[in-house]
């Protein structure tokens, strides 16, 4: 499961999977990066990109009604 969200971190933001697992010269980032961490932190970037996208719909929506005035 931890995999499936770095996966998903990945290809819909564009992050680099080595900052979530070991490296040659940084073996703690896995024990930082736990499940948890990783959930949470996926659905702080999901909700920042929903709420823009939600922000730029209502624009869009009120400069077609704004649009005969």
């Amino acid at each position: 499961m931890r995999k499936e969200i770095i996966q998903k971190l990945v290809d819909e933001f564009d992050e680099n999977a080595s900052s979530f697992n070991n490296t040659e010269t940084n073996k703690q980032r896995e024990k930082f990066w736990t499940y948890n961490r990783l959930l949470n932190y996926y659905r702080k970037l999901v909700d920042k990109r929903d709420e823009t996208l939600v922000e730029q719909f209502e624009l869009e929506d009120f400069d077609k009604r704004d649009a005969g005035f």
